[in-house]
């Protein structure tokens, strides 16, 4: 009959050793599903904002602007003449 104190275990293993692993297991579960189901979800938001916003600028939807055939030079302008 040993009367001699248990050594003291690491602080952080005094818990897992009451929880099965199983249950720890379980409970990662449902946050991991949600995290890949959100991700998704936003994958597929950030895609569609993607193709909308080629179709903001697409070429038949922009308006014409009309610039002159030729400038007139400008005598006070070096640049122009």
């Amino acid at each position: 009959m040993d009367s001699s104190p248990r050594p003291a275990s690491p602080s952080g293993t005094e818990w897992t050793d009451q929880i099965a692993p199983e249950i720890l297991i379980s409970l990662a579960t449902a946050p991991l599903l949600l995290g890949l189901v959100g991700g998704k979800a936003l994958l597929g938001a950030i895609r569609e904002l993607g193709v909308l916003s080629e179709e903001v600028f697409r070429g038949d939807r922009l308006p014409l602007l009309n610039f002159p055939a030729n400038p007139e030079p400008n005598p006070d302008n070096p640049e122009s003449v």
